[in-house]
């Protein structure tokens, strides 16, 4: 098999799903009684409980031994419960404890790292705000499973052009967090042979593999051509490519296919392309794809001007600011039915911006961390941290001096833990990735 994933062929990897679709089918039946009933025994009520992500979809992801014929989940399985008032974190980890010892994986809370195998993973959101313009109401609407409860999907009113920008910046800009914790990690065990150091290898080449699939969702959308299925939507971008993003598809003409292939790909990954992939090219690639496809994307929603692209801590700020006063735009028509309130949607950003910069420093300061105080009178800059994300990817890939991205660090974060000389890139990018979860748990309220 070829060291390059993206010149497998289509056929391949289409017959290789049908041929694990009876054990993933079999796999997932498994998965939902034993969480159902781990639901149950932790005595929370919510109003609704949803499968969402790949697994509502029949696909999940998989490792596939063509020398057994064995298949390994090494994602998770999205809950989504709708509650009146929010839970407390502890019955939430007690549903995914019990659901992964009884599927004969380790606690999530004995765990290091939480992608360490196959993990229940539960999020929670008010009744109140099932109308917000993200993606993954749109979605939970058309395509969710109801494990458990009420359904309340009819109470969704988000259509396709109701969905923010600023989706675009919640799964994109994502990935370089992702990457870069996942390759630091792998870096840091490159020398040891660990079952940790397969599973860190298994999840940065999904990354990589989601990185290109997410860009085909948000092109999809784009081009009116979105499909609750990933692989079929990224199989309609793939006809329409030209079309969709005529200058894109100009700069990049490979790109198109990268999303194709990725799309099948991810679903199913043959234990013989890890053993043989070159990981440094395929993050580096990414990471290269990633950056074109964001500047492309920002010029075509007019976030930023031409000549702003080659900053792209300038791109990274003017996406952020710029996406979330279109969510807050389209969360006041979508609450009020009207456009009425849009005069309030830049005091609502700039009072969003304040509130999470604060609850930043809450935060940090939990870590023995703190912010800038140029940060706290200028909250946009908290975007930065993405942009760090990014530097620390190039520090590990060799494209950048660690000291510069020390320097970076030390404009948005005060930090005692490293010194200019003799730094471990891994060790920092790990560091950096901790401090991005934070920062978009403030951002956006993720755990």
């Amino acid at each position: 098999m070829s060291k390059d994933p993206f010149s497998l062929s289509l056929t391949y990897l289409r017959e290789l799903k049908k041929l694990v679709e009876p054990k993933v089918k079999e796999f997932q039946y498994r998965c939902l009684k034993i969480t159902q009933l781990s639901i149950i025994e932790t005595y929370i009520r919510p109003v609704a409980v949803y499968v969402i992500g790949s697994f509502a979809r029949d696909v999940g992801a998989f490792i596939y031994d063509e020398i057994t014929g064995n298949i390994r989940p090494i994602r998770d399985l999205d809950l989504f419960l709708i509650v009146n008032r929010k839970f407390d974190a502890e019955p939430l980890i007690q549903i995914c404890d019990k659901a992964n010892i009884r599927l004969g994986f380790h606690p999530l809370s004995a765990r290091t790292y939480p992608f360490e195998e196959f993990t229940v993973w539960v999020s929670q959101l008010n009744l109140s705000d099932l109308n917000m313009p993200l993606l993954k109401l749109y979605e939970l609407k058309l395509c969710g499973k109801l494990l458990m409860g009420t359904d309340v999907r009819h109470l969704i009113r988000v259509q396709l052009d109701d969905i923010s920008l600023y989706n675009a910046f919640l799964i994109i800009f994502s990935k370089f967090e992702a990457l870069l914790a996942f390759l630091s990690l792998f870096r840091l065990l490159e020398n040891k042979s660990t079952s940790l150091k397969q599973s860190v290898k298994e999840n940065l080449v999904y990354e990589c593999l989601k990185a290109y699939t997410e860009m085909g969702t948000i092109l999809s959308i784009i081009g009116k051509v979105y499909d609750v299925s990933y692989i079929r939507r990224c199989e309609n971008v793939f006809k329409s490519f030209i079309k969709i993003a005529p200058a894109l598809a100009t700069i990049s003409p490979d790109l198109a296919r990268r999303i194709l292939i990725s799309s099948h790909l991810r679903a199913v990954i043959p234990l013989s392309l890890l053993d043989k992939i070159d990981l440094n090219r395929l993050v580096s690639e990414t990471v290269r794809d990633l950056v074109l496809f964001i500047a492309y994307f920002a010029m075509r929603t007019r976030a930023v001007k031409l000549r702003e692209l080659s900053d792209f801590s300038k791109v990274t700020t003017r996406c952020g600011t710029t996406w979330l006063s279109d969510f807050f735009r389209k969360y006041m028509k979508l609450a009020f039915l009207r456009n009425a309130f849009s005069l309030f949607v830049p005091l609502l950003s700039t009072l969003y911006m304040y509130v999470a910069v604060y609850k930043a420093a809450i935060l940090l300061r939990r870590k023995a961390l703190s912010l800038h105080p140029a940060i706290l009178l200028r909250p946009h800059k908290l975007y930065l941290t993405w942009y760090l994300c990014y530097l620390a990817l190039l520090a590990l890939l060799g494209r950048r001096d660690v000291v510069d991205v020390v320097s970076d660090l030390r404009k948005l974060f005060r930090i005692s833990a490293f010194s200019n000389t003799k730094l471990d890139p891994a060790k920092l990018g790990l560091f950096i990735a901790k401090v991005a979860r934070i920062i978009d748990a403030a951002l956006h309220g993720k755990a």
